[in-house]
């Protein structure tokens, strides 16, 4: 019997050789699969390395929609409630081009408004915006119609002093100033910012005396004007009656007060303070005021000089009636007994010289306030009648108490509703208790008459200029004529010849300019219906990081529109170098003129300096950008720290390179055409 080996105790032991001989095969990945693991590991690698730039991106892009969120919120209010006053310049000259206050700086718009050293909007050097692309080419599109890019300032915010731009290393950096800014759609025709030919509207207290002052350039002066010859200390220059020049039965309401001598000759003497006239102007001038001691030098103190007095004063009233009665006002208001059924009845039919009798009640007033200074008869003060120079005897009265109290009322009554109900009306200055907006009167130039130009000659320098004509929205009564400038009669709307009546203006001023209003009646468009689209302007942001170019710091600023420079006006004897030093410009008082980059822009040329250097800026300092010899500082050619850290800095990114700017927000506004504030 043979025999065999059994299958079943062999059978474990071969299974399991099999399987490790299966298992010995499998135990790795072969080089396809290797590839292709690393294949889709590589994918998943830069796919998060493509998507984290992204991420940043896009988390950058979202941190500048906020930026240019509050920017827009920042420079819209400050458009709309900033105030836009400018007090420290002249505003009146004879041409409307001897002064800016029709500027485009001073144009009720954004960009003029708040493109200020101190409202935090600054125009981008033109050579570094010309280098900006954008989606549409809408940036050059900009530029090319003679706008501007805009970059915001260093500071955090906007409306705070100049003096935070100064100081090196003390501006941290500011990443808003990354944004640039444009705005999109055309200007409109603007009301202007004051009539250059008169600054109306002019205000007085009510009551209060005739309007009169000091002229320091007594050659300008009209020959016939009433003129009050004063002394002042290192003042020679007599003050005038300036009501006196559209009225001249004004002036008897001064030359009949003085009892005999019936009015002082000579200088009035400075010992005096310069006070002498203003004495009578006083409501309530203490009697005990007398004169001072004679002076050893009578051309210094002259004996006999009449002061104010009772008698002064009683004359002074009696002027005021007798120029009431000439001027034809009602006998209830002259008698003291008006009431507000008077004040209907003289506006129901109002006379052609409702004006002046707006004065006469002024001046009305006044008197009767200074007799009370000096009576406190129980039985009223009695009011002697007075011949007048100029023809005529005041009429006689008993002035009391009651009397007084009435035309105090009726003067205020009557003036308010007159500049009310009479904005065109220029005959009688506005009260000073009601100073208004409205007061202002609406007034654009005539750009539909492209070749009907006012013409002449600057008068400092005799350059030739132009200017377009105005036009109101209703036709100008009792024009008459301005203060600083009485020699000209400015005429009335419609076609009135410019009259100068002093002969020093002979050669400067181009008269006769006939007319010199516009089509008022079929051009003016301030009062025209407009749908809301009309007046929507916007604000388009972009992200650049324009301050990586070399040149970022030393580019020349952008050019400076010359109605930002503050020229003087006329003056006797002024040249171009006074013009232009003259007014004085005064950082805290003018805020539409000067380079929008003044207090950053380097006073002396950096191109050899090396970055890093500390640099010298025109700072707050008044005067350092005026006058010719200082041009290129005014206009910013040696370029600005437009980061405000105090030293010279460059980018890395040469000047022939193009950069890509991102837009960043879109945002309308309401385009304003009138210089108010919202607020």
């Amino acid at each position: 019997m043979s025999a065999t080996w059994p299958i079943d105790e062999h059978e474990p032991y071969t299974a399991q050789l099999r399987s490790v001989r299966v298992a010995s095969g499998r135990c790795g990945f072969t080089l396809f699969e290797i590839a292709i693991s690393l294949v889709l590991v590589s994918f998943g690698v830069i796919s998060i390395l493509i998507l984290f730039p992204m991420g940043i991106k896009a988390q950058e892009n979202a941190r500048f929609r906020i930026y240019a969120a509050a920017k827009a919120l920042e420079i819209v209010e400050s458009y709309n409630a900033s105030h836009n006053a400018n007090p420290a310049f002249e505003a009146e000259a004879p041409n409307a081009w001897d002064v800016h206050v029709t500027g485009r700086n001073l144009a009720p718009d954004l960009e003029a408004r708040d493109s200020s050293y101190r409202f935090g909007m600054f125009p981008l050097p033109l050579t570094i915006a010309q280098r900006l692309d954008s989606d549409g080419d809408e940036i050059q599109t900009i530029l090319s119609q003679g706008g501007y890019l805009y970059y915001s300032q260093p500071l955090a915010t906007t409306g705070l002093s100049e003096s935070g731009f100064t100081g090196a290393n003390t501006q941290p950096p500011n990443d808003a100033q990354r944004l640039v800014m444009g705005i999109v759609g055309y200007a409109q025709n603007n009301a202007l910012y004051a009539f250059p030919w008169k600054a109306w509207p002019y205000y007085a207290a009510y009551p209060s005396p005739p309007a009169f002052g000091n002229h320091q350039q007594s050659g300008w002066l009209p020959i016939s004007a009433f003129k009050l010859p004063v002394s002042l200390p290192n003042m020679e220059h007599p003050s005038y009656l300036w009501e006196d020049t559209t009225d001249p039965d004004i002036r008897m309401v001064w030359s009949n007060i003085w009892p005999v001598p019936a009015f002082p000759t000579g200088a009035i003497p400075a010992t005096y303070g310069g006070y002498y006239w203003h004495w009578l102007a006083q409501p309530y001038v203490p009697p005990t005021v007398q004169a001072p001691a004679p002076s050893p030098s009578p051309t210094v103190n002259p004996p006999n000089q009449p002061m104010a007095s009772l008698q002064t004063a009683t004359n002074y009233l009696a002027c005021a009636l007798w120029y009431a009665t000439r001027k034809g006002l009602p006998l209830a208001f002259i008698n003291g007994t008006a009431g507000l059924a008077d004040v209907q009845g003289l506006f129901a039919q109002p006379p052609a010289n409702l004006a002046q009798q707006v004065c006469a009640l002024r001046f009305l007033a006044h008197a009767a306030t200074t007799v009370s200074g000096y009576s406190s008869n129980p039985n009223g003060e009695p009011i002697n009648p007075l011949a007048m120079t100029a023809g005529g005897i005041s009429p006689a009265m008993r002035l009391t108490s009651a009397m007084i109290t009435d035309y105090h009322e009726m003067c205020l009554a009557v003036g308010m509703r007159f500049a009310a109900s009479y904005p065109y009306d220029w005959g009688a200055p506005r009260p000073l208790q009601r100073a208004i907006m409205t007061d202002n009167p609406l007034i654009e130039f005539d750009l539909l008459q492209p070749g009907n130009l006012l013409s002449g000659q600057t008068y400092a320098g005799g350059y030739q200029a132009q200017a377009w004509r105005p036009i109101a929205a209703q036709p100008i009564r009792n024009l008459g004529v301005s203060f600083t400038y009485p020699a000209w009669n400015l005429g009335a709307q419609g076609g009135n010849t410019l009259v100068s009546e002093n002969p020093l203006d002979a050669g400067y001023v181009s008269f006769p300019q006939n007319p010199l209003w516009g089509d008022g009646e079929h051009d003016f468009t301030l009062f025209q219906h407009f749908a809301p689209a009309e007046r929507c302007r916007q604000i388009v942001f972009w992200t650049v990081d324009w301050q990586s170019y070399e040149d970022c710091e030393t580019a020349p600023s952008a050019p400076v529109d010359a109605g930002k420079y503050l020229l003087g006006a006329p003056v006797e004897g002024g040249n171009l170098n006074w013009a232009m030093t003259n007014p004085p410009f005064m950082d805290w008082q003018q805020f539409g003129y000067f380079n929008p980059e003044k207090v950053m822009v380097f006073t002396s040329s950096c191109l050899d300096l090396p970055t890093g250097s500390h640099v010298a800026t025109e700072g707050t300092h008044d005067q350092a950008n005026q006058g010719l010899g200082n041009a290129a500082i005014f206009n910013g050619l040696y370029g600005a720290d437009r980061n405000a850290n105090g030293l010279l800095d460059r980018g890395p990114v040469p000047t022939s390179v193009r950069l890509r700017a991102v837009q960043v927000g879109r945002f309308n506004y309401y385009d304003l055409r009138v210089p108010a504030t919202i607020r």
